[in-house]
């Protein structure tokens, strides 16, 4: 197939990367539309770091959401992104593709899908939870693609109630970095993610239980890590923590952790019972006092953990890499 890709395939850690890499690795043509790098090149403003620019588009985006009932299309014709759009039209035109595959794309204007399903038929792929698909309104992105998918649960009936033909479907891990390796146990509790109230909350009351966490990201003591230092990371950890955001449903993370081969240890999401069983693939907990009692339980019983950490490793890589997830994409495309 010939597929153009819209979404951030400019940036070495985007998940978008991955999963280009595996569609070439299946013998797809893929042609990048970085639309957030190409509505950038265009908007050279004079002014840099205007704030009152920043802020009105601040406001247009918070507008959008599809609990507003207001016309925002302007919105899209902001800050360039008219010229992003008329070429992302000019390029299907050009191009012929067999599949025009949208990545979240929350600046592209959803009312120019239609115009692109008149020359190749789209699937809009949306990775966040529900807060994130109502404040962009993503189902009306995906009531106008040709197919529809979601990651979390809630999000796929969202969709189907927008009137979308809309598929639950996961993310991936990359099967190239999140390997299993033997190496030193350095950490005995880790979380990597930025700082939130929420994951401060656990982290503290974890720590008052004699059971300090390494935290890295924004906001934690050190740096964000990406790729290959965080499937390090995630190596030299005897536990490492998941904290869900609000919906039913679980982000990335939780396949690069176990894809590594290191025991996850989450706060529970609705979704989970639909893919692992605790105490076999991972295991979860549903408040401060449970997390604090599976750490100790965990930390204390070596082989236990070091057996359900390599038994969700299999499982993840035996049915939830990328390539299982653009294979299964592709296949629902091509039979429509």
């Amino acid at each position: 197939m010939k597929i153009l890709f819209v979404g951030v395939l400019d940036v070495d850690w985007s998940t978008n990367c991955s999963m280009k890499r595996v569609l070439e690795d299946l013998r797809h043509t893929v042609v990048d539309f970085n639309y957030r790098a190409i509505t950038d090149r265009y908007n050279c403003s004079s002014v840099p770091n205007n704030l009152p620019e920043k802020w009105i588009d601040k406001l247009a985006s918070l507008l959008r959401s599809d609990r507003v009932p207001l016309n925002l299309s302007w919105y899209y014709y902001r800050s360039k992104r008219e010229e992003m759009n008329d070429l992302l039209l000019e390029e299907v035109k050009r191009g012929r593709f067999d599949l025009v595959l949208l990545s979240k794309t929350d600046t592209v204007n959803y009312h120019l899908l239609p115009e692109i399903n008149k020359y190749s038929p789209t699937w809009y792929f949306f990775m966040d939870p529900m807060e994130q698909a109502r404040r962009i309104n993503a189902g009306a992105y995906a009531a106008r693609a040709t197919r529809a998918s979601a990651t979390f649960s809630d999000v796929t009936e969202y969709f189907k109630n927008a009137g979308a033909r809309a598929y639950w479907i996961t993310q991936g891990v990359d099967a190239d970095v999140f390997t299993r390796k033997d190496t030193s146990k350095v950490y005995d509790v880790v979380f990597v993610g930025a700082k939130t109230a929420k994951r401060s909350r656990y982290v503290d009351a974890l720590g008052k239980t004699g059971n300090p966490v390494v935290c890295f990201g924004d906001g934690w003591g050190n740096a964000p890590v990406y790729r290959e230092k965080l499937a390090d990371v995630y190596r030299k950890s005897r536990i490492v923590l998941n904290f869900c955001r609000p919906g039913t449903g679980f982000s990335i993370r939780v396949f690069q952790v176990m894809g590594t081969g290191s025991f996850l240890l989450s706060e529970y999401c609705r979704d989970f019972e639909n893919f692992f069983r605790a105490g076999r693939h991972m295991d979860w907990f549903k408040d401060k006092d449970e997390l604090a009692e599976k750490t100790r339980h965990y930390l204390e019983n070596e082989s236990e953990r070091r057996k359900i950490a390599l038994q969700g490793s299999v499982y993840v890589h035996n049915n939830y890499t990328w390539k299982n997830i653009m294979e299964k994409i592709l296949n629902i495309a091509a039979a429509s």
